[in-house]
């Protein structure tokens, strides 16, 4: 049941840091407003 979790969290924290990097390298080419909606 614990490494579930730990699984599901580092899954979840890596997929985060991934959308976020995405999110930025879209940012430069799309204005604010392509990106949030």
């Amino acid at each position: 049941m614990t490494i579930t979790w730990i699984l599901f969290t580092l899954m979840a924290a890596f997929m985060q840091a991934w959308r976020n990097a995405f999110q930025k390298q879209l940012s430069t080419t799309v204005d604010v407003y392509g990106v949030t909606q």
